[in-house]
């Protein structure tokens, strides 16, 4: 995707300010670092750490995470607000591809994109560590 760049583990990690979050039982291909700005919904200011995933039918799987930072109220400022009462957003494009969004438990906004059926990517978000 343009404006994002592969990079070392460690320089991801770095910029998430924590931990890079994986999906278990599954081996990523790469880790990529890009501009929040690229990635709809993301927090404009902030780095966003891609795991790309590739699967046997030849596409992938993207991992996108974000650590929101807690302000000056101890409140991490997110765009949208539906995810703030830890509700999981779903959607679709017309080209099947699946997408969630959630907030976990850390601070980190997460999306995860394949091209798959909803359940298939509910059955993933569990794998998400």
């Amino acid at each position: 995707m343009p404006g994002f760049r592969r990079v070392a583990l460690g320089e991801a990690s770095r910029r998430l300010d924590g931990g890079i979050r994986f999906l278990s039982n599954l081996n990523p291909d790469h880790v990529e670092l890009g501009p929040g700005s690229a990635v709809p919904g993301a927090q404009a200011s902030l780095d966003v750490v891609r795991v790309v995933y590739n699967t046997p039918d030849g596409s992938r799987i993207l991992l996108d995470q974000q650590r929101i930072p807690l302000d000056e109220s101890g409140f991490r400022p997110i765009n949208d607000a539906a995810l703030e009462n830890g509700d999981t957003l779903y959607g679709s494009s017309a080209q099947g591809v699946s997408v969630a969004t959630w907030v976990d438990d850390d601070g980190y906004r997460m999306s995860l994109a394949l091209r798959a059926a909803p359940d298939s990517l509910r059955k993933l978000i569990r794998r998400v560590r």
